[in-house]
């Protein structure tokens, strides 16, 4: 069985990278000579395993719309559709925006990304991915404050994500079939670094954590029920803008290939 993306899911970089691992030159741990003794790791994933995408997949992604559509769906991060589902439900029982449920159970901090589209995209060749659970987050603040933690919450049922790492994803794997543009506030709004102060020493209380979500956020119309219904099913297209932002840019709704694009994209 071909797939399209085997040469750089074998490269074994590809796991230490889907694990969290940065494998950059310059943020490594090298002795005096300069060797590399080991690479930072934060966030990734648990224990990646080796995953098939058969051709006609639904895959979903979130990004940052200032990249570009297609810039930010050749990103290596995304989430199969029963995830989706799982996303899409938390925000409704907490009534809480879809890009704030994705920080929460996803662990991707504001550092990481604004969270400002949402793509559906749907496989064109067999692909092969790196899948797990969220591992715990610990990242610099971008105010220059106490270091941002975010702790895994694997063992609560409800809010056990499973994410795909694809490396290699290239121009013609994946075709983008909707966008829609998120608010980048409501992604934040009750976030505002909740974890600091609940899961500084990485361990969550599920009734607290439940308490303080209750407590902080509020109802948000920027993905009503039926909206993220229609998206996941992907039997209708987005409306031309999303219903909470007059303002916010159109939104594609017909299929397209992705194209040659430059850089990667930031996201979950």
């Amino acid at each position: 069985m071909a797939f399209r993306n085997q040469g750089a899911f074998n490269n074994p970089g590809s796991r230490q990278m889907a694990a969290g691992n940065d494998l950059r030159a310059s943020n490594a741990i090298v002795d005096l000579r300069g060797n590399v003794l080991a690479y930072a790791q934060t966030g990734g994933m648990i224990a990646p395993t080796r995953f098939e995408i058969l051709p006609g997949t639904k895959l979903y992604r979130f990004g940052n719309m200032s990249h570009g559509v297609r810039r930010v769906a050749l990103g290596a991060w995304w989430l199969e559709r029963a995830a989706f589902e799982k996303l899409a439900n938390f925000a409704q029982v907490h009534e809480c925006s879809i890009g704030l449920a994705l920080r929460s159970l996803c662990l991707v901090p504001p550092e990481w990304s604004e969270v400002t589209v949402l793509i559906r995209a749907r496989a064109n060749a067999q692909l092969l991915a790196w899948r797990g659970l969220a591992n715990s987050v610990v990242t610099k603040a971008a105010d220059g404050g106490p270091a941002v933690r975010m702790a895994q919450q694997n063992h609560v049922a409800d809010r056990r994500i499973h994410q795909l790492f694809i490396p290699g994803n290239a121009p013609g794997f994946l075709s983008i079939e909707q966008d829609f543009p998120l608010d980048r506030a409501a992604s934040q709004q009750g976030l505002l670094y909740l974890l600091k102060s609940v899961a500084s020493a990485f361990s969550v209380d599920a009734a607290l954590y439940r308490f303080v979500l209750s407590s902080t956020i509020r109802p948000c119309d920027e993905m009503p029920p039926h909206l993220a219904d229609q998206l996941i099913s992907g039997t209708t297209d987005f409306p031309s803008h999303p219903p909470s932002s007059a303002n916010s840019a159109p939104c594609g709704s017909a299929q397209r290939t992705i194209q040659q694009s430059s850089g990667n994209s930031i996201g979950p």
